[in-house]
């Protein structure tokens, strides 16, 4: 599992939050930095998944009303099994 470094991971979420202070639309910025898709559309509510070109994930939630929330996603350990005879 790779964890992802923390001045890193918060200077990623103070970006996107000064650029929705300003009105600024995150997504040509999260385009320029990486991969994303969009994994689910409400109303008021988007939430994507954002996958950087330097191998970091993230869950990034954005509210019509300014609401943004960006969580690492991290991939489960693979189980190695044995078979025994």
């Amino acid at each position: 599992m790779r964890l992802i470094k923390t001045d890193k991971f918060e200077s990623f979420c103070r970006v996107l939050e000064s650029m929705m202070e300003c009105g600024i639309s995150i997504l040509g910025y999260l385009y320029s930095q990486g991969y994303v898709r969009l994994v689910e559309a409400g109303k008021d509510l988007r939430v994507y998944h954002f996958f950087s070109v330097s191998g970091e994930k993230f869950k990034i939630v954005v509210g019509e009303d300014g609401f943004l929330s960006v969580i690492p996603l991290e991939l489960p350990d693979k189980k190695e099994t044995n078979a025994k005879k």
